[in-house]
């Protein structure tokens, strides 16, 4: 199979599906289990194993267009039922509460290092949410594999009508930025950025203004990123912690006042309705636990290429205590595997 150099990474790539068979976290459906066998060693350092939640709304066309780049199917994610916004099913790793949904097993499987890349579905924050429950970077895009996603228009649990965009999750924002490259078809360079709002959370930027809180209605914020996206090349907020004081799921919050206040305490915000505006946007952990910078913007190609500059100037350095603790594969196997 692989030789010398590449026997390290062959080595590396079957743990992954070694833990994925596993499965410690019940967050994988089905494992594509002899994908190595398929590779020679002139390509297999390059390689990536990608997880796709288990939803008929991801077209078989992507997978392909990534896997002409090295970026190979893995797993296929369990995620929540009827795309909640919290999983019962799924606990957050970290937390040991309830996963934030709905991508809950795509971020869950590239969080304990089964998956480089997850490409999960987001309606109103299910890509972005559940990549901030776990301090990863996550994207939406409405412009990747648009026509298709039309297809599945429908109703969120507080009557605004939408349909769902693709999204990618990844402990790493090269590997978001090349995936989003791949499904564009267009190569981003780093741009110059000036015209930027930013919340009163956010540092070191001139045009900054009061944004909208997690107590503010759907349709507040939607009015809200109306109102500026048009304006600006970015919008740049702080978001979190997700899930860890509250349950942000209208199912639970629909209730009365108490359970509102609870649903509130969840801290999700704009990530719930970026999609709704048929808005891009990232998340970049802080550092802090399940918090986000948030950046959006307008589904233009320049805009796009600017929110990404600013996105990787944002200094992030990856949790090692987090890292050594879940990422270490060989945890997750039983004895006699090494």
């Amino acid at each position: 199979m692989c030789k010398n150099n590449s026997l390290e990474k062959s080595k590396e790539l079957f743990k992954k599906t070694l833990v994925a068979i596993e499965n410690p976290y019940k967050s994988v459906n089905y494992v594509f289990r002899n994908i190595v066998d398929t590779l020679d060693e002139k390509n297999i350092d390059q390689v990536h194993y990608i997880g796709v939640k288990d939803v008929e709304q991801i077209p078989r066309t992507l997978v392909t267009k990534l896997a002409n780049s090295n970026f190979l199917l893995h797993t296929l994610d369990a995620h929540s039922l009827g795309g909640r916004a919290i999983d019962v099913n799924l606990m957050n790793p970290i937390t040991a509460r309830p996963m934030t949904g709905s991508s809950s097993g795509t971020a869950i499987n590239v969080f304990a290092g089964i998956n480089d890349l997850g490409i999960g579905t987001d309606g109103g924050g299910s890509v972005l949410a559940p990549s901030m429950a776990l301090n990863l970077f996550g994207l939406i895009c409405p412009l990747i594999e648009q026509d298709e996603m039309k297809k599945y228009n429908r109703k969120s649990t507080d009557g605004i009508e939408f349909y769902p965009s693709i999204g990618l999750i990844s402990k790493r924002i090269d590997l978001i930025e090349k995936g989003l490259s791949i499904l564009l078809e267009t190569e981003f360079k780093e741009v110059e950025t000036d015209a930027i709002l930013a919340s009163k959370k956010v540092e070191g930027y001139k045009d900054v203004t009061e944004f909208p809180n997690s107590t503010s209605s759907r349709n507040e914020m939607i009015n809200f990123l109306n109102e500026h996206l048009s304006n600006y090349d970015c919008l740049i907020d702080i978001e979190g912690p997700i899930d860890t004081e509250g349950f942000g799921d209208t199912v639970f919050g629909h209730f009365d006042d108490k359970t509102k206040i609870i649903q509130a305490n969840a801290n999700k915000c704009l990530s719930k309705v970026a999609n709704m505006v048929k808005a891009t946007s990232i998340v970049v952990p802080t550092g802090k636990l399940a918090t986000s910078y948030i950046l959006i913007c307008e589904s233009k190609k320049e805009k796009i290429e600017k929110m990404l500059t600013i996105a990787k100037s944002i200094n992030y350095k990856e949790d090692q205590l987090i890292e050594n603790y879940f990422a270490d594969l060989s945890k997750y196997i039983k004895k006699g595997y090494f």
